[in-house]
């Protein structure tokens, strides 16, 4: 049965904003997805030449000539006698074998770095979503940033009571920093979804969790671990993901990449 106006307007007025939340994020995976597979990663071929053009060799038998090919890189060899015919190499095939057996082994890898970059972008996207609106999961209504909530001013000052640079932490906790905190976690966030941007936003990532790991120090006595948290761990996988390039498998990485702009400025892929 179809609503009419009125009734429409009030069913949308009574959807809680956690579902409105998840329906926006699977709305950007799914696009995501489908991008991202009707282009998938260009593989890269290496071709070797069995008869190494380019190296110059002593050959006194063959008395083989290199001569330049117009403006290329490529040299021709000119043999006043037929050129030896190589023989097959029984190792090549097992070779050839074992680059089949990585690369399909490759394709599965790939997908799971994809699935990590995505579930890496939705733990920053979802904190700035809770942060800002208080999602009754980590912060209250009461606390939201739009109902006047400070989320870095109040983890600079509470996390870090009794740690050797509280000090140093709490002055630092002013309203621009609450600006610069959000806005990092919702560029990170958005920047890992979509697989574009990650070299700039895994900087920008490290750089927040560096300070975080700092402010709640591990090495004092009583924590978890002394040397490795949370912190460490995600600033680990923020630098993986741009080294692999697992933006371009499920993600609009490719397309990034192939941007005028983007390939002038290589720090913004």
């Amino acid at each position: 049965m179809l609503l009419d106006g009125p009734r429409r307007a009030n069913f949308f007025a009574e959807m809680p904003l956690e579902a409105l939340c998840w329906a926006t994020f699977v709305a950007v995976v799914l696009v995501v997805l489908a991008v991202g597979l009707r282009h998938p990663r260009r593989e890269l071929r290496w071709v070797q030449c069995p008869w190494h053009c380019g190296v110059r060799a002593v050959d006194n038998e063959a008395r083989a000539s290199c001569r330049r090919i117009g403006s290329s890189h490529l040299w021709a060899v000119t043999y006043s006698q037929p050129p030896p015919t190589p023989t097959a190499d029984p190792s090549r095939k097992d070779r050839h074998a074992s680059s089949r057996v990585s690369r399909r082994h490759l394709k599965p890898a790939r997908f799971v770095l994809a699935l990590l970059r995505i579930a890496v972008g939705f733990i920053f996207l979802w904190s700035f979503l809770d942060k800002t609106f208080g999602l009754h999961y980590s912060t209250g209504p009461s606390r939201a940033w739009i109902n006047g909530g400070t989320p870095a001013q109040s983890y600079l000052t509470g996390a870090t009571t009794g740690k050797p640079l509280a000090s140093f932490f709490e002055s630092l906790a002013v309203p621009a920093m609450d600006w610069l905190f959000m806005l990092g976690l919702l560029g990170i966030g958005l920047a890992f979804l979509l697989g574009i941007g990650t070299r700039l936003a895994a900087v920008a990532g490290v750089v927040m969790l560096g300070f975080m790991y700092a402010a709640v120090a591990p090495w004092v006595w009583g924590s978890l671990n002394p040397v490795v948290n949370e912190h460490l761990v995600y600033a680990l996988v923020l630098i993986l993901i741009p080294l692999t390039s697992a933006g371009d498998t499920l993600g609009l990485g490719a397309w990034w990449k192939g941007l005028g702009l983007v390939k002038k400025l290589p720090f913004l892929i």
